[in-house]
C-alpha cells in the first residue's frame, strides 16, 4: 500500500492503532488529517503523541531547530526523569526555556522561586542547561500568561519548538496557552490553516512566530516504560501531594506500591518523607521481614506490581537533606547519615539529588 501523509503534520497515515503517532479512524486518503491534527484543526484542542529516541532525534534534526527558542517542558514532579536525553546536543545550541510544569501537585507550602532556584542547578547537572525556567500548572492554568509573554520575549520572531518526554504535560500545556490567549484577545496564538513542516510536528503561527508542537519523547528508564496508561494513570499524583512522613528506627523498609522497595540503614533514628500520588500505598516494615511481605502480598496489597524488584542501587549520605527518586513514581527525603539501597524493577532507574523541597 502507497503511504499517504497527514495534509497537517506530514505523518503516515495509519488507522491500526489508536495509541500510536498519525493515526485516523478514516481510511487514509489525501484529504485525511491525523486525529491529532483533526482535534487542533477543528477544537483548538492539541492530543498528545509520542516517539522513539532515535525517530526523536532525526525529527529535531530534519526540523532544523538551530536557531530556534526551545521550550522544554518539564514535570515538577519527577523533575529530572522527564529530562529528554542530550536535549542541548540535539537542540544544537539553541535557546532553551524551561516550563516547570505540575505545580499544582507539590505542596503549596513550597515558594515558586525556591523551586525555580534549585530546579535549574538539578536540570543543568542532568544535561539541560537552560537560559530561563518559569513555574507553571497547565491544570490550574497557574503562570499561563506569564509563560506566553516570556515565549514572546525570547522568540523574537523565531520559530519556537515545544518539546518534552511522555507525560509531562506538553499537550495540556499548549492547550492551556491556546486557551488563555483566546481569553485575553491578544490572538498570539491561532490554530486555522496550520501545517508542519515535518513528520510530527504541528506548525501553531504566534505572534510573528511560528509554534511547532512535538510528539513527546518515550523515557526507557521511566515507570511508563513498565506500565500501562491505566497504572500510569493510578500512581501519577492529581492533586497537591500530601507528604508522608515516616520516624525509623532502622534496620526498616518502606514499600511503594509494588515497583520500589527502600530498605533503610542507619545507627540512629531516621525521618523519611515519601512523596508520591494519593493512590500510591506505602507499607513500613522490619527490614528482615521485607522479603517474606513481598512474596506474600506482591501484585494484591503492592500494586501496581510488575514481577521481582531484582535491579538494586544503593545511596549514601554522610549529612544533610536529599531525595531519592524512582522515575514516575515518587520520591523520598531522608537526611544522613543513612544508606538505601533501593530495589526496583529492571529498567527502572532510581537516583539522587539534592532535596528539591
Amino acid at each position: 500500500m502507497t503511504a499517504v501523509k497527514c495534509h497537517g503534520c506530514g505523518g503516515t497515515l495509519q488507522n491500526r492503532d489508536a495509541d500510536a503517532p498519525f493515526y485516523t479512524p478514516k481510511p487514509p486518503a489525501e484529504d485525511v488529517l491525523c486525529q491529532r491534527c483533526y482535534r487542533m484543526r477543528h477544537y483548538g484542542e492539541i492530543l498528545p503523541a509520542r516517539v522513539d529516541a532515535r525517530a526523536y532525534a532525526d525529527m529535531l534534526k530534519d526540523a532544523r531547530i538551530e536557531h530556534a527558542l526551545v521550550v522544554n517542558v518539564v514535570d515538577l514532579f519527577d523533575l529530572e526523569g522527564s529530562i529528554l536525553p542530550n536535549i542541548n546536543a540535539l537542540t544544537n545550541q539553541s535557546d532553551v526555556l524551561v516550563a516547570l510544569n505540575k505545580r499544582d501537585v507539590l505542596p503549596r507550602s513550597v515558594n515558586d522561586g525556591k523551586l525555580r532556584h534549585r530546579a535549574l542547578p538539578m536540570l543543568k547537572r542532568r544535561g539541560l542547561e537552560a537560559k530561563d525556567a518559569v513555574v507553571v500548572s497547565a491544570e490550574k492554568k497557574i503562570g499561563i500568561d506569564h509563560l506566553i509573554d516570556r515565549i514572546a520575549q525570547m522568540a523574537r520572531g523565531r520559530d519556537i519548538y515545544v518539546v518534552g518526554a511522555t507525560n509531562v504535560g506538553k499537550s495540556s500545556l499548549i492547550n492551556a496557552m491556546l486557551s488563555a490567549a483566546s481569553e485575553r484577545k491578544l490572538n498570539p496564538i491561532t490554530v486555522s490553516k496550520a501545517r508542519g513542516t515535518t513528520q510530527g510536528l504541528i506548525a501553531i503561527p504566534f505572534e510573528d512566530s511560528t509554534l511547532y508542537d512535538t510528539p513527546g519523547l518515550f523515557n526507557q528508564h521511566h515507570a511508563s516504560a513498565l506500565l500501562d496508561d491505566a497504572a500510569m494513570k493510578h500512581i501519577q499524583p492529581t492533586r497537591e501531594i500530601k507528604p508522608r512522613v515516616y520516624q525509623l528506627s532502622p534496620p526498616q523498609t518502606l514499600f511503594l506500591a509494588g515497583l520500589a522497595r527502600l530498605d533503610i540503614e542507619s545507627t540512629s533514628p531516621v525521618s523519611a518523607i515519601v512523596y508520591a500520588g494519593d493512590d500510591v500505598n506505602v507499607h513500613r516494615r522490619k527490614t528482615d521481614g521485607a522479603d517474606l511481605f513481598f512474596d506474600t502480598h506482591g501484585g494484591e496489597t503492592l500494586m501496581p506490581f510488575v514481577g521481582a524488584l531484582d535491579s538494586k542501587t544503593s545511596f549514601s549520605f554522610r549529612h544533610g537533606k536529599h531525595d531519592i527518586v524512582i522515575p514516575g513514581l515518587a520520591f523520598v527525603s531522608v537526611s544522613g547519615p543513612v544508606r538505601v539501597t533501593v530495589h526496583t524493577p529492571k529498567g527502572l532507574n532510581p537516583y539522587k539529588r539534592g532535596a528539591l523541597i
